[in-house]
């Protein structure tokens, strides 16, 4: 992926149905597994744009799609939704406007006085942005760790503060701690393109997305996202990796 500047627009240049959205096809998730998770099929993110009355919504119907019901628009929807998988029925979306662009709908400025190079990852944007410069090269949807598993009765945070990124790993890389059965035997959880920061294991991958915080700590990210980021930015040494506490969800 190339990402250049042109005046005070941000220019994203590659293949954007495959790399800049990750499409769900990129991701070798079974639907039924993912739907199987604990609150997988609730958008927390588009749950709560629509309670708080900040733009138009509207609930699935049986047998509807990206595709049927945004067509062209359908991955601008998905990045507006923070969500890279099919959609579920009766589940509350965000609809974006007619001219809606992927700067357009950015929860990230396009300019900071934050120094040298920052990949921030927001909690309550469900979002990353990567700074260089000043200037925002990129930014995409983000999930961390669910804050309360009610059927393990614990939390799982994504921790806070600054990190860099100790290990970097392929598109092949699974968890060796869950599920725990799964990981011993060697088949734990898809980690494609993980990007360490913690001793602990905490870092990031690429997964599916549903607009909730649902993972047991590491952050996702549309499959085409980590990609990127694994293999343009991640070796970077100047890269510091800021992520940002919980609160409640920030929108445009």
């Amino acid at each position: 992926m190339e990402t250049v500047q042109k005046g005070n627009q941000m220019n994203i240049s590659l293949n954007r149905r495959q790399l800049l959205f990750g499409v769900a096809a990129a991701i070798v998730v079974d639907p039924q597994q993912a739907a199987a998770v604990e609150g997988a099929s609730f958008n927390e993110y588009a749950a709560t744009y629509r309670d708080r009355g900040l733009g138009k919504t509207m609930v699935t119907r049986p047998g509807q799609t990206w595709q049927s019901i945004f067509g062209k628009r359908m991955d601008i929807a998905k990045m507006l939704n923070r969500q890279n998988v099919q959609l579920e029925q009766g589940q509350v979306v965000i609809v974006p406007a007619e001219n809606a662009t992927v700067e357009s709908i950015s929860p990230f400025a396009k300019q900071t006085d934050v120094q040298g190079k920052v990949l921030h990852i927001s909690m309550r944007k469900y979002a990353w942005g990567l700074y260089d410069n000043q200037r925002l090269l990129a930014w995409g949807p983000a999930i961390g760790g669910t804050p309360w598993n009610q059927r393990l009765r614990r939390g799982f945070k994504t921790p806070s503060g600054t990190f860099k990124i100790t290990e970097i790993a392929g598109p092949d890389r699974r968890s060796n701690k869950y599920p725990k059965e799964a990981a011993l035997r060697g088949e734990g959880a898809p980690m494609p393109y993980y990007m360490r920061l913690t001793k602990d294991g905490v870092g990031i991958h690429a997964r599916y997305l549903r607009g909730t915080h649902i993972s047991h700590g590491c952050i996702g990210m549309f499959y085409g996202h980590a990609q990127w980021l694994n293999k343009n930015h991640a070796r970077d040494k100047r890269m510091e990796v800021v992520v940002e506490s919980y609160g409640l969800p920030e929108y445009v």
